[in-house]
């Protein structure tokens, strides 16, 4: 194994770890807007909303000032994301020739090329389409789900009979437990996204001293299925290499994708591929039933179960444990495990 691109493979996955500290802090920002909304539709209610006594024509008109306040939510939430991906699409594109410039050897990094990003690039990065669609298109889907849910839980509240204050709380409900969280479920793939583009248009710009990149999955209980058969795939930047650079899946593969691209320098080999099979096998005893819970462990040992077969056999956006326990049926244990990588 080239010890440089061992150096270069744990810098990065030390810096993913880093970058999850930043999605906390970016959902915490996007959360302000959604508190005001929650604190504005006590005054909605309480302008209009009459218990057990409401025409057709004041509902539409609260639906409206709810529709207008998620309008206005997003909106802002929106103006917040922006900025930050701003932000995080450069600072990571300058982390990833920083990364080059520690782990490549001496008698290569005055060859290093390190043109960051301009504003117009990061602009053009943000707003690419991406899995076939643009941020504004994901933005404009989940504006129209969230008004669903308000909507839904307004004519709910409207229907029993409940009074403004106990209306007020049903839809503060929906917003703090189904909107909010749709939206920072957003801005943390959103986060994910720019920083995986724009750390691999740095190592595109190093292809001279770069063999590749390689697929690396955040592998631990939560792992969706995909995303452990793609682990420590390789991609070359020689036209003559199969499978290209071009041909790489994008990432994040699905909402809260946790993995990322590492480079491998063309002087020695990449680093080995590790499934998850061979990875939970690697571990102690107790990690293991940690992570496939008793049953499954038992199940796993005494080899009535495949990890690779049910990976590739479930949806994509499942996680691997419930895709376990469907396969043997039984609850289990659910304890999270940290996140490791191979």
């Amino acid at each position: 194994m080239s010890t440089v691109n061992k150096g270069l493979f744990d810098n990065v996955v030390q810096h993913r770890h880093h970058l999850m500290a930043t999605e906390n802090w970016a959902s915490g920002l996007i959360a302000g807007p959604f508190r005001d909304a929650q604190l504005a539709i006590r005054g909605i209610l309480r302008g209009s909303f009459i218990p057990g006594a409401f025409s057709a024509a004041a509902l539409r008109g609260i639906q409206d000032e709810l529709e207008e306040l998620i309008e206005q939510t997003y909106g802002e939430a929106l103006v917040l994301l922006d900025g930050t991906l701003r932000d995080v699409t450069l600072a990571e594109n300058e982390a990833a020739g920083g990364i080059l410039l520690d782990e490549l050897p001496e008698d290569v990094r005055e060859t290093i090329i390190f043109d960051r990003l301009r504003p117009d690039q990061i602009d053009k990065l943000i707003h690419a389409p991406f899995h076939g669609h643009r941020l504004e298109d994901r933005v404009r889907s989940a504006k129209i789900a969230a008004k669903l849910t308000v909507v839904q839980a307004l004519e709910t509240a409207a229907i029993a009979g409940i009074g403004v204050s106990a209306a007020g709380s049903a839809l503060r409900r929906a917003v703090g437990g189904a909107v909010y969280p749709t939206a920072a479920r957003m801005t943390r793939t959103e986060i994910q996204r720019v920083a995986n583009v724009a750390m691999l248009a740095m190592f595109a710009q190093n292809s001279h001293l770069l063999g590749g990149i390689q697929y690396v999955s955040a592998l631990d209980d939560s792992t969706c299925p995909r995303c452990v058969a793609n682990n420590m795939d390789t991609y070359y930047f020689a036209p003559w290499r199969s499978p290209t650079v071009d041909e790489a899946p994008e990432i994040p593969a699905h909402p809260n994708c946790r993995c990322a691209w590492s480079p491998f320098s063309d002087q020695g080999e990449p680093m080995p591929r590790t499934y998850y099979e061979a990875w939970v096998a690697g571990q102690t005893e107790k990690v293991q039933k940690e992570i496939l819970g008793l049953p499954r462990w038992g199940s796993w040992v005494a080899g009535k179960l495949v990890l690779r077969d049910v990976a590739h056999a479930v949806p994509y956006k499942r996680t691997l444990r419930p895709a376990l326990l469907a396969h043997i049926g039984g609850m289990g244990r659910r304890r999270r495990n940290n996140i490791q990588t191979p």
